[in-house]
């Protein structure tokens, strides 16, 4: 780590955060999905409340439902996905511009990535698991079918991170990543925790069988010995590729791997020197930033690493402030 931003988020009559899915940083804004009280609130960079996107509702310049949303690049617009396939787009500012009724291709849109200009890659549970979409002309360009023991407890969710222009994807249960432009695969190797060609077959019968309901999260084979772990939360930057993984540990511990494109040595460990875990019930890339949300659960940061004016922060925050987001940035 080069160093760390610990930035609180403004709290207010206007923004009341009750549980923080999703951020985004985007030039010298902040951006935080709250999933369950369905609004999307933007921050300026040091964590000043500026405006709340849209608002929920039935009306033609509201949404009925958002599970994630991206910043196009190219136009500084707000994009979010309802995932019965509405896409509601808004200006850098929050004011509305259109909403678009995707194509009934998709019977479920859950996730959105950019892929061009014109291009958005979506991630589905239905039988399509991602299918590409054309914004001027609102048509798929192509879908790919998933294996329909995926839609049952392998969802694809979390697993596809955007790179230098290009989308990579893990899929459930595997050990590589697949870069979606060219097909071309990086292999991770996890030594006795790759999971076996034999772990896999079994595990896809018994919930084809009927074994386990679709509420079942993959994990839990984790837990029970049936797999040996599950990859998710896998970005990239300049210097590292790396993921969080469930191993199987006691207390869902996690484990980290961290691939150095330089030195072409993988790290895998379980804290950092300084006792560190690196994960909250958000945990979200940003260029070469890792953005977590404070969470009392797991040590997120040191107070030897912070400055005066960061303890100060800290220090000062009531019980029903908003959270604050620990910012560390990655040596390049």
């Amino acid at each position: 780590m080069d160093s760390i931003e610990i930035v609180p988020l403004e709290t207010n009559e206007h923004c009341l955060i009750k549980e923080i899915d999703k951020v985004r940083l985007f030039e010298d804004r902040i951006f935080v999905l709250d999933l369950q009280l369905q609004h999307l609130f933007c921050f300026d960079k040091n964590g000043r409340y500026l405006f709340t996107v849209l608002s929920k509702g039935p009306g033609p310049e509201e949404y009925y439902y958002t599970e994630d949303f991206i910043i196009d690049k190219y136009n500084k617009n707000i994009l979010l996905l309802d995932p019965s396939g509405f896409l509601s787009i808004t200006d850098f500012n929050g004011n509305f511009i259109s909403k678009t009724r995707l194509p009934k291709d998709i019977s479920v849109y859950n996730e959105i990535h950019q892929q061009d200009r014109d291009t958005f890659i979506f991630i589905s549970s239905s039988a399509y698991f991602l299918a590409a979409w054309s914004k001027s002309d609102n048509k798929i360009l192509y879908k790919r079918e998933g294996e329909q023991v995926r839609r049952h407890v392998f969802f694809p969710f979390r697993k596809t991170y955007e790179y230098k222009g290009q989308l990579f994807y893990t899929p459930p249960v595997t050990n590589k990543t697949i870069n979606l432009a060219d097909s071309s695969i990086f292999a991770w190797n996890l030594g006795k925790y790759n999971n076996t060609e034999n772990q896999i077959k079994n595990v896809k019968k018994l919930i084809m069988e009927g074994g386990y309901s679709r509420e079942f999260a993959s994990r839990n084979f984790v837990q029970e010995k049936r797999l040996n772990s599950d990859i998710f939360h896998n970005w990239e930057t300049s210097r590292y590729r790396f993921f969080t993984v469930n191993l199987g540990l006691p207390d869902f511990k996690f484990g980290y791997v961290f691939y150095d494109k330089k030195t072409k040595k993988p790290y895998v460990f379980f804290k950092t020197e300084e006792g560190l875990q690196l994960v909250s019930s958000s945990v979200n890339m940003n260029g070469d930033k890792l953005v977590l949300v404070n969470d009392e659960r797991f040590k997120l940061y040191d107070d030897k690493l912070l400055s005066d004016r960061q303890r100060k922060i800290i220090a000062s925050r009531l019980d029903d402030d908003n959270p604050f987001l620990v910012i560390y940035h990655l040596k390049k």
